[in-house]
């Protein structure tokens, strides 16, 4: 029997008989990779799940509490709305307010990004005719390229004064007036 024989026999990738160290360290450790990765791979899914759960936990905890009674998709649902700008071309998505309810809610409706929406945060009544509204964008830096209209049904607060024209002013959004709806004061 050849000296390298038996070695060989161990090694199904040795030469001619001849054990081949380099050989059978490469065997010895792409067969400890791949057992690694393996196992690797099996803790991944877990890892992912727990990184997705706390990436959720801090967006949620981050987004500001909305200080409307009702929340929906579209433009205003039965409101008596502000007249559009005659010179507005069709179809553009604009901001706008309107009364609801015969003046129990302000709707605001503001376009945007459906995974980034703009939310009322603070409304607010320096002056019986000036209802000042503050909003928020939500949902962090990556938001997604569609443009929707969201709107927010707000309760109107005491002491506005109804029955004149009451000017509305969204913070980093625009001014608007709402027609006057009644002879009382909210109060």
């Amino acid at each position: 029997m050849p000296p390298g024989f038996l070695k060989s026999a161990r090694n199904p990738r040795a030469r001619a008989g001849k054990y081949d160290r380099t050989q059978a360290s490469e065997a010895r450790g792409s067969r400890m990779r791949r057992a690694r990765g393996s196992r690797h791979r099996a803790g991944r899914p877990a890892s992912a799940v727990l990184a997705a759960a706390a990436l959720v936990a801090a967006l949620t905890a981050c987004d500001p509490h909305s200080v409307a009674v009702r929340t929906y998709d579209g433009p205003a649902e039965d409101g008596i709305a502000t007249p559009a700008p005659s010179d507005a071309p069709a179809g553009q998505f604009d901001p706008g307010v309107a009364w609801v309810d015969d003046g129990e809610r302000i709707a605001l409706t503001i376009p945007g990004s459906s995974s980034c929406p703009y939310v009322p945060t603070d409304i607010s009544v320096p002056d019986p005719s000036i209802i000042e509204i503050e909003v928020v964008r939500t949902g962090g830096d990556a938001c997604t390229a569609d443009l929707g209209l969201r709107t927010h049904e707000i309760p109107t607060p005491r002491g506005v004064a109804k029955g004149a024209p009451v000017r509305v002013e969204v913070v980093g959004i625009g001014d608007f007036v709402l027609p006057p709806i009644g002879p009382s004061v909210t109060g």
